[in-house]
């Protein structure tokens, strides 16, 4: 996966799961976070809040972590 792929796949969808983006690029949530961390010091993406839960234990943490495209 290239820099360049995530940075298209986010401004084409305007916003992305962290979730999503593990399944499409079949990569770690780690990986993702390192790539977009460079996006964010770019001003090209921005982490926003994801839905909030009740404490119900049943969301997946990787759901709730939303990136937007602000280029």
């Amino acid at each position: 996966m290239l820099l360049s792929e995530l940075r298209d796949y986010v401004q084409e969808h305007e916003r992305a799961a962290l979730s999503d983006l593990m399944v499409r690029f079949e990569a770690s949530p780690d990986v993702l976070r390192d790539i977009l961390a460079h996006l964010i010091r770019k001003g090209r993406v921005q982490a926003v809040d994801g839905p909030k839960c009740d404490s119900c234990c049943k969301c997946a943490a990787e759901t709730l972590e939303i990136y937007e495209w602000i280029g």
